[in-house]
């Protein structure tokens, strides 16, 4: 899931990315990201 968040922030601001985007290229779903980082700055550490 990391992974993914990295791609996309090194795409774009971190406020212009949603946490459904990164969900969907981790293959995973949004609530499953909620569960284990709490927030998206929580996966960004």
């Amino acid at each position: 899931m990391r992974e993914a968040a990295v791609e996309l922030f090194a795409d774009r601001p971190f406020d212009d990315v949603q946490v459904g985007e990164i969900a969907e290229r981790a293959g995973v779903t949004h609530g499953l990201m909620f569960h284990h980082f709490g927030t998206k700055r929580g996966l960004s550490r």
